[in-house]
């Protein structure tokens, strides 16, 4: 029983106990799994995040932002409470590409069907099946794998502002998730338009939660 594991359970207590605050729709998994490519639309902008509260609570799902804690590495979590979904969220990297890989991730545990809590440091490499599972449905569902593959033969070795921002387009995402999946597969240096990955705790304050003794 080591510090960080006793800072994990103090942070997922904190997460069940706003979840249970919350009012969420019934859920029902096919119907998540059908709706997300609508919510991948909100995925074009940084702005279109500030949707993604209502649009899951409304299938079912509590949507929490709770930053990680001291000692404890985590970018997201998911469980079952009261026979629905939470998904939790630190935005420990504050960046676009983390926050829609790591939303992604859980929604794939719980539409790939895994049973349990996840707590999830997405830095660290996939070793159990069901990691590999969520990571690969979550890249497949953010990025076209055939047009990633197209795009990166067409412009490869230099890949300009332009032109990851006119694959964004074709895509339907922000730029910033592009340059975060090319950094992630060592296609472009990490220094490489690290502009473009910007930042996403203005758009979800209204959901993140601030311990009490910050209030003051």
């Amino acid at each position: 029983y080591t510090p960080e594991m006793a800072a994990q359970i103090a942070w997922v207590k904190r997460v069940e106990h706003l979840a249970r605050e919350q009012k969420v729709a019934d859920f029902d998994r096919a119907r998540l799994e059908m709706a997300i490519p609508d919510l991948l639309a909100f995925a074009a902008t940084v702005e279109g995040i500030q949707n993604i509260p209502d649009f899951l609570q409304k299938l079912g799902v509590h949507f929490l932002i709770v930053p990680h804690l001291s000692g404890t590495y985590l970018d997201g979590a998911t469980f079952v409470l009261n026979n629905h979904p939470v998904v939790a969220l630190t935005l420990r990297h504050d960046r676009i590409d983390n926050f829609w890989f790591t939303l992604m991730h859980e929604l794939a545990h719980i539409i790939a069907g895994h049973e349990g809590l996840y707590l999830d440091d997405l830095d660290q490499e996939a070793e159990e099946y069901v990691e590999m599972e969520a990571n690969r449905l979550a890249r497949e569902w953010l990025i076209a794998a055939e047009a990633l593959k197209q795009f990166i033969a067409a412009t490869s070795p230099y890949f300009s502002h332009t032109e990851i921002e006119r694959f964004a387009t074709t895509q339907n995402r922000h730029p910033g998730i592009i340059v975060g999946r090319l950094h992630h597969d060592g296609v472009i240096e990490y220094r490489h338009s690290r502009g473009l990955l910007v930042k996403v705790s203005p758009y979800l304050t209204a959901w993140t939660d601030v311990p009490a003794p910050l209030l003051s």
